[in-house]
């Protein structure tokens, strides 16, 4: 399932009034028909029965053959009163006739409950068109669920349409869009009794229009796989390849229905959702032929959204001197206008935009830098986040206050961004000395606990250095850094250890068994390792240890078993019962991105145990928080993740509790290191 939740072109002038109208008018009209029709089905269902148990009781009286057509049962109904058996002698002519009268009354009073129903009453019936199903059809619905779906394609599209039309012409179109689709639907179904009902014929008309008028705008998709396995996430796509692909869908949906019910087209109007696209597209080729934007519209509207923003008409005014190819110009008009509206997003970063093509960054850098202040205000983290990148690229020499950084710093390491958070936290560090406030730099160091033990050292460090520190917080951070002692390990060579095994012995590991479905809780016997030949080089650990390790990807953790995904093997269930100890360190490589590594030992590193057999998790391959419920951001959701597994093996945190909970994390640069050090 493929959902379309926004796109890049999602600034207005003006407050779109018609789309938001439309949008209320659909959700009271579904209100009240809903409450409505609750009774009228009830009493439509009642008559039925009560029409054809008399039938069928009664099966010499003629039955309205209109009534199969209503009901679209008319090859079954023959097929019934073929089986019906006609009495050899009916009742005399008196009783026939008043039987006949009572089968009529149930027909008419049938057809009064069916006709009076919204659907047939306001909706497009193809064989029996009204001017008022016409205009009436296109806000009703058939449930929730159909109303919500059209009510979210038309708030990503119609707004923008409305702002670059104006509102009357937007209306017009919206309504000509409506009756467009129907007509047209109406061609390929003329004797089709059933009701078209919904506004997604206009809208289509209105996504039509869209593909032409942002043909190259990004649209945000958010998608959910299913049913065999759950997975979510986020995608972007430019309009110009995914809105065609919905219109060939829509056909393809289209001409199968024809087949599968070539009277009706089945309970969706995919014919009415094609020539509605089709009829948008042409009509908005119509207005970019006749330039009715820059004629009749523009104008309009800018006399009277100039007061709300003056100064993105400003900036609109450059990008239409940029579009001319006067790109001086129109830098000039983004510079003055950054200087009189300081901060605003939209002049700052078109400023910025502009610099960088013509190499004018270093003087663009202040205003970008008050726009990103603003953004940090609004909580508009990642767009901040990335004008910040582009700043230290470009301009490396703009300022931008340690609070804000700070700001940033927390977002960062909400995200688990660790590399990004390392390198912001350094520089903070540098730009933190004695005059800055004490406050901030106890928050720097609260904030490196989740960057490791280098940046944490120096962060107390820088700590301990400032005058006003009073004596007890001194004494915790002392006692801290003391903790913060890094161990020292030799560096070994990188190896190629493969998917399986992994080995501290000079000699090659045997390869590891075929692992079953589910992890087997005893290990698998294996040769004994030979002697290795006498060396006048010394042994930095003799009694080295082998460890059969299997690496995997977490799918699922209930009811005490983790899931996983082995690559080349496939799915695979560990029992968390037989895990001993749990290992958590952070991995700093030298050409690479850090990340974390869970080892899941089922054997107990401080055991006297030749071989070791972990399972291994690396942080870079899954995401926490599809496993974790309630999680606000990655951070939070890893450390339940691992929590959850200290919970449900009760195994015991290798080397302690604090560093398997991030709190005094180890720290390796390479796997290696870390392996050498159990």
């Amino acid at each position: 399932m493929i959902i379309p939740i926004g796109h890049e072109s999602d600034t207005v002038r003006r407050l779109p009034w018609i789309t938001f109208t439309i949008m209320a008018v659909c959700l009271v009209v579904h209100i009240v028909i809903t409450a409505t029709m609750r009774k009228q089905i009830y009493d439509m269902g009642v008559t039925i029965q009560e029409l054809f148990n008399y039938y069928f009781t009664h099966p010499y009286l003629e039955l309205d053959p209109e009534i199969g057509k209503l009901l679209g049962v008319e090859d079954q109904l023959e097929r019934i009163e073929k089986f019906l058996e006609t009495p050899a002698v009916k009742p005399d002519r008196f009783t026939l006739r008043s039987q006949q009268e009572e089968l009529n009354r149930l027909t008419e009073k049938f057809k009064g409950i069916y006709q009076n129903i919204p659907y047939r009453k306001y909706g497009f019936i193809p064989a029996q068109q009204t001017l008022l199903g016409l205009l009436t059809y296109m806000f009703i619905h058939g449930g929730w669920l159909h109303l919500l779906g059209n009510l979210l394609f038309l708030y990503l599209s119609g707004p923008f349409i409305e702002d670059v039309w104006g509102r009357p012409l937007f209306a017009a179109f919206y309504l000509l869009m409506g009756i467009g689709s129907a007509e047209l639907f109406a061609l390929n179904y003329p004797s089709s009794m059933s009701p078209l009902i919904g506004a997604s014929g206009a809208i289509s008309g209105v996504m039509g229009a869209f593909l032409l008028r942002y043909l190259k705008t990004k649209i945000k998709f958010f998608y959910v796989l299913l049913p065999f396995i759950f997975i979510r996430g986020t995608f972007k796509a430019p309009a110009w390849l995914m809105l065609p692909l919905w219109l060939l869908l829509e056909l393809l949906n289209a001409r199968m229905m024809d087949v599968i019910n070539p009277r009706g087209g089945g309970s969706v109007a995919h014919w009415a959702h094609v020539w509605g696209f089709i009829f948008g597209f042409l009509f908005a080729m119509l207005i970019k032929y006749f330039h009715i934007e820059e004629k009749y519209v523009h104008k309009k509207i800018e006399g009277k959204v100039s007061f709300m923003d003056p100064g993105f008409q400003i900036y609109e005014e450059a990008i239409e001197l940029q579009n001319q190819g006067r790109r001086e110009e129109a830098y000039a008009r983004l510079l003055e206008g950054a200087q009189k509206y300081p901060g605003h997003h939209d002049l700052a970063v078109g400023l910025w935009n502009l610099a960088a093509e013509l190499g004018k960054e270093e003087d663009a850098a202040s205003h970008l830098v008050k726009a990103i202040k603003e953004m940090l205000k609004k909580e508009q983290f990642e767009a901040a986040l990335n004008h910040y990148r582009q700043l230290r690229e470009k301009a490396p020499q703009a300022p931008l206050s340690v609070y804000f950084k700070m700001t940033m710093l927390d977002h960062l390491i909400r995200r688990v961004e660790i590399d990004d958070a390392t390198s912001l936290a350094n520089e903070i560090i540098k730009e933190v000395d004695q005059s800055a406030p004490l406050g901030l730099v106890m928050q720097l160091t609260s904030a490196t606990e989740a960057l490791g033990v280098r940046i944490q050292r120096k962060a107390i460090e820088r700590a301990l250095s400032h005058p006003n520190i009073p004596a007890d917080k001194k004494e915790s951070l002392q006692s801290r850094l003391s903790q913060l002692a890094e161990p020292s390990l030799p560096k070994m060579p990188r190896r190629d250890y493969g998917y399986y095994a992994v080995t501290r012995s000079e000699e090659p590991a045997e390869s590891p068994p075929e692992p079953a479905e589910a992890i087997p809780a005893e290990p698998p016997s294996a040769a004994p390792s030979p002697e290795a030949p006498p060396s006048t080089a010394p042994s930095p650990v003799p009694e080295s240890k082998k460890i059969n390790l299997m690496q995997g990807v977490p799918t699922s953790l209930r009811e005490g078993k983790l899931g996983l995904d082995v690559s080349g093997v496939g799915s695979r269930v560990l029992t968390l019962s037989n895990v001993q100890a749990i290992a958590v360190v952070r991995i700093l490589p030298a050409m690479d991105r850090p990340f974390y590594l869970i080892d899941l030992f089922l054997d107990d590193p401080k055991s006297d145990k030749p071989a070791l057999r972990a399972v291994r998790i690396r942080s870079s391959t899954f995401d926490p928080m599809e496993l974790v419920t309630g999680a606000l951001d990655f951070l939070s959701a890893f450390r339940g993740f691992i929590t959850k597994l200290l919970e449900l093996s009760g195994a015991r945190p290798h080397p302690d509790l604090d560093a398997v909970m991030l709190r005094n994390i180890q720290e390796f640069g390479s796997i290696e290191e870390y392996e050498y050090s159990l």
